[in-house]
């Protein structure tokens, strides 16, 4: 019986003449720079502090250095590192696999400069106020491409799939990135609920989502109703009819999930409101105060989006996300 092993390969991008040291990760060899690695990271500088025997593996009269790594992950990291425009700063455009490459690595490893560069590249991608967050969902940047690619980041497929929204999550909760997570578990949180998502995901999750999707049955149902009663209404019958009508509008569509929900949610009502008064079917009394009545609502929802899933306030978020990046993305 033969027995089929994989060759070692050798990076041509990660590989100089003039290294000091080979990296190997799963079959792939890099012949890098002892010194940088040093510099940059204080795990890899206590590491190769670490006298070698006499007997020690080389190759090319380099030591040699076995990483538990990920093949592609380690070459990644390494790019990074010797070839900066690999990974530019933001708001240089970057693949997702690239950027968690760089995360997890830089969060192992300690390269702190890298580490921060990874994480503003990933917060781009999630909002962290309600207007920042409507408007990724809703609207449409002039040269045709949605808000919501405002992020500095790419993934494949370009549509953040259910299994790319798990891979973030775990990712957060492995490095510590919780700012993220909001957005993410309302964007999980959209019906139908898949069982494989719900079994990737922390019981907290579950209470959430079970949460905001009561709130957007809630919104629906209040969104032309609260207050009942409108003084001054100008129309007290036919606005009252119209206020019925709209509600079942928008229970249809979310019955039939011909709306996404952050839409159904934040946006849908106030532009059912815009289209009735603009056919004259709702007078203006009744437009402000149901408008300012749903802006209350979608704005107490989204503060307390955070704690329906188990999670810190987004002040405290806020805060975590400053002290791991600061206040400027741009350096």
């Amino acid at each position: 019986m033969s027995t089929v092993t994989n060759a070692i390969a050798r990076s041509e991008d990660l590989w100089f003449s003039d290294g000091s040291i080979v990296i190997q990760a799963g079959n792939a060899q890099f012949k890098v720079f002892h010194g940088i690695l040093s510099l940059r990271s204080p795990i890899f500088r206590d590491m190769l502090s670490i006298p070698q025997p006499a007997d020690a593996e080389t190759i090319d009269e380099c030591p040699v250095l076995r990483l538990p790594d990920d093949e592609a992950d380690t070459r990644n990291f390494l790019m990074a590192l010797y070839h900066p425009s690999h990974f530019p700063a933001f708001p240089n455009t970057i693949d997702l696999e690239t950027l968690l490459a760089c995360l997890r690595l830089a969060h192992k490893y300690e390269v702190e400069d890298l580490l921060r560069r990874a994480l503003v590249h990933l917060s781009s991608g999630f909002a962290m106020s309600m207007s920042d967050y409507v408007a990724r969902v809703t609207e449409t940047a002039d040269n045709g491409r949605s808000i919501l690619d405002k992020r500095s980041w790419v993934s494949e497929p370009a549509t953040l799939t259910a299994n790319i929204l798990l891979q973030l999550v775990s990712t957060a909760q492995t490095i510590g990135i919780p700012w993220i997570l909001p957005h993410i578990f309302l964007w999980l949180s959209e019906p139908p609920l898949q069982t494989n998502i719900l079994a990737s995901l922390p019981p907290e999750f579950i209470r959430g989502s079970s949460l905001v999707n009561k709130a957007v049955l809630q919104s629906i149902s209040l969104s032309f109703a609260n207050p009942i009663d409108i003084p001054s209404c100008t129309d007290p019958l036919g606005c009252f009819r119209q206020r019925l009508n709209n509600s079942n509008i928008l229970k249809a569509a979310m019955d039939n999930l011909d709306l996404p929900l952050p839409i159904l949610f934040f946006s849908a009502p106030a532009e059912v409101l815009r289209q009735t008064l603009k056919r004259e079917q709702l007078c203006q009394i009744c437009f402000n105060v149901l408008i300012q009545s749903h802006e209350v609502a979608t704005q107490k929802f989204w503060d307390d989006l955070p704690g329906l899933f188990g999670l810190p306030s987004w002040e405290e978020l806020e805060l975590s996300k400053t002290n791991a990046i600061g206040p400027n993305m741009f350096c």
